[in-house]
């Protein structure tokens, strides 16, 4: 047996010589004690062997002097010829319906996939360690993303290989070797995705990333497909990679709009004659861009079209901002006319006299273009595409892709009609200057008497007013507009004669001037379009106005007003009209408010107590990291006896999560008990955090939901981290509630305050003006044993400094003891009106101070912030 090799002959040869011997050997009394001890021996030494073929079962070699393949090489689909006599030498020296026999074999292939496993992971050692930088993203790291796709390829050829060699019925029927190897294969392939991602974080949907998100998805689809038994801790693709999406698109949604905002529009005034402002090109290119590069992912996941819709929707809102405020100089005389009539009336009849016509600005002719290039060019391809993608959302939503879009075009045609009719308005206010052009005057000197010759040299100096301004647009309108601008002055002069006529109708000697008068607007308007425009003007933009064709039917112009009134209400009343849902029970939602504190008191940090702590021991998981906290919280003096206004939650599930709600206090002043919304909001996302399937463990799903199923009026910040069991840490917050990561002393990670200006933080709330989780600021971090996380409101961070915190948490390990010191220390803090407090420092680093009469006197503004002040310390630590 010295000489055996895991070659086919040898293993023949060896069942063939052993055969005979163990069926003697069955026997105790037919072999001597000396030969039951070598036949011993040969069984150790062939179960070696017989355990180096199944241990390498895909790098077995028949040509090799070894029996193994000198250099590994990808697997394929044909049994090694070893293999089989392997089984069967394997079946004649155990008893194959032992289970520990059974077990036995097993593991050898377990082994073996183990090993196939560190071989294909080990392709991407490099890019895994020695990496901390949570930002690391370069050159190098395409090639290191089409590494991992091809690892994500070779460890589903493993499996395929593994299913063709059972089907070869080599094997005993109680090894199922495609679902032993591939759960080895996806919990491996799952935890070095994680911690890929981790070292090298996709910074967005880049060819090579979107080539890893295919492969991953199309591994997880085809274990699928392949019958596959669901693996608890496998690849899951879109848990993979569901957070950085989000990432992604918010990331995208935020630098797009910062690319809108005024000051860094570029040639957002220059444009020639016709043309519109290149900035609208340029963002809709993006915008087209953007959905290019999710095309891949929604195609796979279509439930990220309404993420993706509501970014391109803020966008879109935020360019037509940028356009108003760079073009508000031309906007403004046309506001004018959207103003009660009656609070400028004697101001304009006293400054008639000294007015000036108005003309339509170069400037207001490219705002035009641009919004109707919008509309009718730029928008409807982006509306296609998610209509298209429309058919592959499942059914069940409370709203369709493309309604976000929809209100985006409500608006823009109501913009762009309101600027079109303000516009016309002042065009005819024009023609009310001088007497020789105001057309009310000219038809109240048409009589009977009067020839229609007298009646066209009455109607000259108007007639050349229009031509002029006809023109005039023209040249600073695109065809579409100066056509819509055309036929609506057209259309208004009309409604002048009709409205004249309507006042005279007993009075039928004025009928023939104002036939005369509706000729002559008819020929101008037509003769100067057709001019102009020649053989591009369609027959119907030709057709005079219904205020032309019919000028003695008042009736009929009564109903156009209402049709038309009509028809600028309704896109109206439905963008603006809000969609509310709830995912509370109806019982919950029709509590009084007093009842509801009580059934929600569970979620405050204290209750009648100005100080509480509590200790969570750390998750009893499996395997992997976790978290141990510890929590205290001391309400603001005036608020002790409800508790305060701040509410946290810990949670063992997973890895562990922690989360802190700060209510906002100023809806005190409406009655409203602003720790009801904090404390709901904390009771919601207790409930839904081991939801799997709402939440997916991510801290954005579980802000949006437990926002949304929160009834309570009044709005709060949020913060909310998640440990995975790898050593993960994901974190989502809106507004002023913090984090600070701590390692050996040091913080090397802290979350940003968002706010709207100082001290107005960014909260979720009952009201549909305020943020969103799309407005959340996400982080993922990797943690290793040892750290230190401190989570708390603002009433920490404002009263404590950064050293003070190190201090503190370094010095005292128990993370109950720290967070009740933290707490203590910034509640003192806070009460204390000479400590130069973080807070003060920042009030006046934002010209906050002290009137000028003390800061003559050398006095400045200090002293902590009095507050709600809630603290989380928690550890990392094994599970």
């Amino acid at each position: 047996m010295d000489v055996a090799t895991p070659t086919s002959d040898c293993l023949h040869l060896v069942h063939d010589l052993l055969t005979p011997i163990i069926m003697k050997g069955n026997d105790k009394a037919a072999l001597s004690h000396q030969e039951n001890r070598i036949l011993n021996e040969i069984k150790d030494q062939t179960e070696q062997i017989l355990k180096l073929v199944f241990e390498n079962y895909k790098s077995l070699d028949e040509s090799s002097f070894s029996g193994l393949k000198a250099v590994v090489s990808s697997a394929t689909g044909v049994p090694a010829p070893a293999l089989a006599p392997a089984v069967k030498l394997y079946m004649l020296l155990h008893d194959v319906l032992s289970p520990e026999d059974q077990t036995n074999l097993c593991h050898y292939f377990q082994l073996a996939a183990k090993k196939r496993s560190r071989m294909h992971m080990g392709e991407t050692d490099e890019f895994v360690r020695n990496n901390n930088d949570p930002n690391f993203w370069d050159a190098s790291s395409t090639a290191a993303y089409h590494k991992m796709t091809m690892v994500c390829k070779n460890v589903k050829n493993e499996i395929y290989t593994d299913i063709e060699i059972q089907n070869q019925n080599i094997l005993p029927s109680f090894i199922d070797l495609s679902n032993l190897s591939a759960s080895i294969y996806s919990t491996d392939l799952c935890n070095r995705l994680r911690t890929f991602l981790v070292a090298c974080p996709p910074s967005g949907p880049s060819p090579a990333v979107q080539q890893l998100v295919i492969a991953t998805e199309d591994f997880q689809r085809d274990l699928s497909s392949w019958n596959i038994r669901p693996i608890q801790a496998g690849v899951d693709a879109k848990e993979l990679f569901h957070l950085y999406i989000m990432i992604w698109i918010q990331n995208r949604r935020l630098s797009l709009l910062e690319s809108s905002k005024l000051d860094k529009v570029k040639w957002c005034g220059v444009g020639t004659q016709h043309s519109a402002t290149p900035f609208v090109d340029e963002m809709y290119t993006r915008l087209n861009e953007t959905i290019q590069d999710y095309q891949a992912i929604i195609s796979r996941w279509p439930e990220f079209i309404y993420v993706l819709e509501s970014a391109i929707a803020d966008v879109e809102k935020a360019i037509v901002e940028a356009l108003e405020k760079r073009y508000a100089d031309v906007l403004s005389p046309l506001k004018e006319n959207s103003a009660p009539k009656k609070l400028f009336k004697h101001v304009k009849y006293l400054t008639k006299r000294s007015a000036v016509s108005y003309v339509v600005p170069d400037e207001l002719g490219i705002l035009l273009n641009s919004v109707k290039r919008m509309l009718d060019v730029l928008r409807p391809d982006i509306e296609a595409q998610f209509q298209a993608w429309s058919s592959c959302v499942p059914d069940g939503r409370n709203s369709a892709p493309g309604d976000r879009l929809s209100e985006v075009t409500v608006m823009l045609r109501a913009k762009f009609r309101s600027y079109l009719q303000a516009i016309v308005e002042k065009l005819v206010e024009n023609s009310k200057l001088q007497k020789e052009t105001m057309l009310k005057k000219i038809l109240q000197y048409s009589k009977e008497s009067v020839g229609e010759s007298d009646m066209r040299r009455k109607m000259q100096n108007l007639k050349e007013q229009l031509t002029n301004t006809v023109n005039h647009l023209h040249f600073v309108c695109s065809t579409d507009v100066f056509i819509a601008l055309s036929r609506g002055y057209w259309d208004h002069m009309g409604w002048i004669v009709l409205s004249f006529l309507e006042n005279k109708k007993e009075k039928r000697d004025w009928y023939k001037g104002s036939r005369v008068a509706v000729s002559i607007l008819d020929d101008t308007f037509a003769a100067e379009m057709q001019k102009l425009l020649g053989d591009s003007l369609r027959e119907q933009d030709l057709k005079p106005p219904r205020s032309i064709v019919e000028p003695h039917d008042g009736n009929r112009v009564e109903r156009r007003r209402r049709r038309l009134l009509q028809e600028m209400a309704i896109p109206m009343t439905r963008m603006m009209v809000p969609q509310v849902s709830s995912s509370l029970r109806l019982s919950h939602r029709n509590l009084s408010n007093s009842t509801r504190g009580a059934l929600l008191c569970r979620c405050a940090p204290s209750e009648l107590q100005p100080l509480r702590s509590a200790l969570f021991p750390s998750s009893l998981l499996r395997s992997g990291l976790s978290l141990s906290a510890g929590a205290h919280a001391i309400p603001h003096p005036d608020k002790i006896e409800k508790g305060g206004e701040d509410a946290l939650f810990v949670s063992s599930y997973r890895g562990g999560v922690i989360a802190v709600a700060d209510g906002v206090s100023s809806w005190a002043e409406q009655d409203v008990d602003p720790s009801l919304f904090s404390k709901e909001l904390m009771a919601n996302a207790s409930r839904l955090v081991d939801d799997e399937e709402v939440v997916r463990y991510d801290p954005g799903f579980l802000i949006d939901k437990a926002h949304t199923a929160t009834t309570s009026r009044g709005s709060a910040t949020i913060i909310v981290a998640m440990l995975e069991e790898v050593g993960v840490l994901k974190i989502g917050n809106v507004g002023d509630c913090g984090l600070k990561l701590l390692r050996q002393g040091q913080i090397i990670f802290s979350t940003t305050p968002q706010e709207h200006y100082f001290d107005c933080p960014f909260q979720l709330s009952s009201e549909g003006s305020a943020q969103t989780y799309m407005d959340a600021s996400f982080n993922i971090m990797e943690v290793k044993k040892g750290d230190v996380i401190v989570m708390g409101s603002d009433g920490l961070f404002d009263n404590v400094f950064d050293h003070e915190i190190v201090n503190i948490v370094t010095k005292h390990t128990d993370v109950a003891e720290s967070s009740r010191l933290l707490a203590e220390v910034a509640s003192s803090h806070s009460r204390d009106p000479g400590f130069e407090s973080p807070y003060a420092l920042e009030a006046r680093a934002k010209g906050f101070d002290v009137p000028l009469w003390k800061t003559a006197l050398g006095m400045k503004l200090t002293g902590g912030k009095l507050d709600d002040v809630t603290v989380i310390v928690a550890q990392v630590v094994d599970s």
